[in-house]
Formats: C-alpha cells, structure tokens, sequence
C-alpha cells in the first residue's frame, strides 16, 4: 500500500513542478496580460483542487497503514491546498483586480503579500512531499 501512496505523491510532485516549471513560465512569456490572467484563473484553483485531492487519497491510505508521521505530511499537504485555494486566490485575485486608480499601491502591496504567502505554502508543499518519497 505504500507505494501505492507514493505513486499518488509522486504524481503530485511531478504536477506541481511541470506546473510552475514549465506552463506557467511559458504562460507568462507568451500570452498578453488579459489572458494570462484569464489563464492562471481557471488553471490555478484547478491545480489546488486536485492537489488536495491527490493528498487526501494518499493522507487516507497512509492512515489505513498505520503511517503516522507521513499521515501528519500529508495532512499539512492538504491544508495547504485547502488555504491556497479557499482563502488565498480569492484575495490574490481582488487585489490584483483592484490594483488601480487612488488605493493601487495598498492593493499592490497587499497582492504581492497573499502571493508570497501562496508560494511559500507551495514550496513548504514540495519539500514535504519530497521528505515523505526519500525518508519514507
């Protein structure tokens, strides 16, 4: 069953490097400002779905294996999903759509705030689904 469960988590990381890696680099070098933004909308909170997803089957499994401390990684992997993406892209998004006019510099500030907070979630993510494939 464990390596059921790190093929769920490897699949996981191979996702999550492709997609900030690869698209949105690409993204963000090829499309126009408008539909990048329509782009990352769509594909983002999809991303943390099945991110959350993908953590909670595996989360479940290493539960049913009496895996304790890779249950608890698992855990924080999923929360982190979670945050991502009910609480911080909603945010992220209003302040990026607000970033104009007389409050820009408040909304610009607060945007690149929830964003770093998004990505340090994101590599906390990565180095503990990495943990668990070495250690565990």
């Amino acid at each position: 069953m464990l390596i059921i469960t790190k093929l769920f988590f490897s699949a996981l990381f191979g996702m999550m490097v492709f997609f900030s890696g690869i698209i949105t680099p690409v993204a963000f070098k090829n499309l126009p400002e408008k539909n990048l933004s329509i782009f990352l909308r769509k594909v983002f909170p999809k991303l943390f779905a099945l991110g959350f997803v993908l953590s909670i089957i595996g989360g479940v499994l290493l539960y049913v294996n009496n895996s304790f401390i890779p249950f608890v990684l698992s855990t924080i992997i999923s929360l982190g999903f979670i945050v991502n993406l009910i609480f911080l892209t909603p945010k992220i998004n209003y302040h990026k759509d607000n970033s104009v006019g007389e409050k820009k510099s408040l909304h610009e500030k607060k945007f690149a705030f929830f964003h770093r907070i998004s990505v340090l979630i994101y590599l906390i993510q990565l180095i503990l689904i990495l943990t668990f494939l070495i250690k565990y």
